[in-house]
């Protein structure tokens, strides 16, 4: 979350009449995430989030999202839900951007992640697998392959390995040895595709809400399951928490048993994630994007866990039991 479009008072109240929510009483941006505009709305009755939509590459698939979220409110997931409008509509225009308010969760995000985060988030990943299966909206994966990415990153002009020196030779024979070993027959269907420990929320121990679905899209699940593993099973310095990873993976299978073919596929997934992030990441380290509040992430900790992910043979070294 971020704000790159200012949204003033007046034009808010306006927009609020779309809406039953009250009088509104403050609004703050939120300066967290990189791809829209979002702000926390406290009326006399509540609190929301309103979100203006920045990437128009996303603009055809609001409604997907929406019903995705929804869909899973409806199956006793905690998270972020779509607010209909008086006439039912969800999605507007607002500064020149298209706009929908969701409701607001408690919790805050992990600033440090414990044990029994992962073994929440395992099982609120397999719950929300298992939810997917009969939903029936369609998203084919939007995100460009590693090699695309890698591609685009050398179009764009600037010395790569002024990064770190060799970097280049060290990506390409990364991506290689990913796409060499890639298996395309695994189970498959909506899936949040970012879930990141600054999109859990937590009251202590207890997992809240599950927020910013705006990058989902179907993909094999035990790929979502390994790009939350990447983000939620290492330390700061980017060691490798085994007893994090142990947890997340067993809460999981509790709830959605892995196949053969899963497991297997796990390591490669999980440093095709972290590939991903960070091949994203240094592109906008070299190319940042502007906005009234952004945060800007460090590519060298998607690099770090890349690293680990391509010594890694099987499930077993991440924790992995039966």
């Amino acid at each position: 979350m971020a704000v790159f479009t200012k949204v003033s008072q007046n034009d808010l109240k306006s927009f609020l009449k779309n809406y039953d929510l009250g009088n509104l009483e403050s609004f703050d941006g939120i300066n967290e995430g990189i791809q829209n505009t979002n702000y926390i709305i406290n009326t006399n009755k509540s609190k929301f989030i309103l979100t203006l939509f920045e990437d128009e590459r996303v603009l055809g698939s609001l409604e997907y999202f929406f019903a995705y979220m929804e869909h899973l409110a409806i199956k006793n997931i905690p998270c972020a839900a779509p607010i209909h409008a008086k006439n039912g509509q969800v999605i507007f225009d607002l500064c020149e951007r298209k706009a929908a308010i969701v409701n607001f969760l408690p919790g805050k995000w992990p600033k440090t992640i414990k044990k029994h985060h992962c073994s929440e988030i395992g099982k609120y990943s397999a719950q929300m697998h298992l939810a997917a299966e009969d939903f029936k909206p369609s998203r084919p994966n939007p995100n460009p392959d590693i090699l695309y990415l890698y591609k685009k990153l050398q179009k764009q002009g600037k010395n790569i390995d002024s990064f770190r020196p060799g970097i280049c030779e060290e990506i390409e024979k990364a991506i290689k040895y990913i796409l060499d070993n890639w298996n395309d027959a695994l189970p498959s269907g909506a899936v949040h595709g970012d879930l990141f420990q600054d999109n859990a929320l937590f009251e202590g121990e207890k997992l809240t809400g599950i927020i910013d679905f705006y990058m989902a899209h179907d993909d094999f699940y035990v790929a979502d399951l390994a790009n939350t593993l990447t983000q939620w099973c290492f330390e700061y310095n980017a060691e490798f928490n085994v007893t994090k990873s142990q947890a997340l993976l067993a809460s999981y299978n509790n709830v959605r048993k892995l196949n053969k073919s899963e497991i297997k596929a796990l390591p490669i997934l999980a440093a095709a994630a972290a590939m991903k992030w960070f091949l994203a990441r240094l592109y906008t380290w070299f190319n940042p994007p502007k906005g009234e509040m952004v945060n800007q992430k460090d590519p060298l900790e998607q690099l770090q866990k890349l690293r680990f992910h391509l010594q890694v043979e099987n499930a077993d070294e991440y924790g992995y039991r039966l």
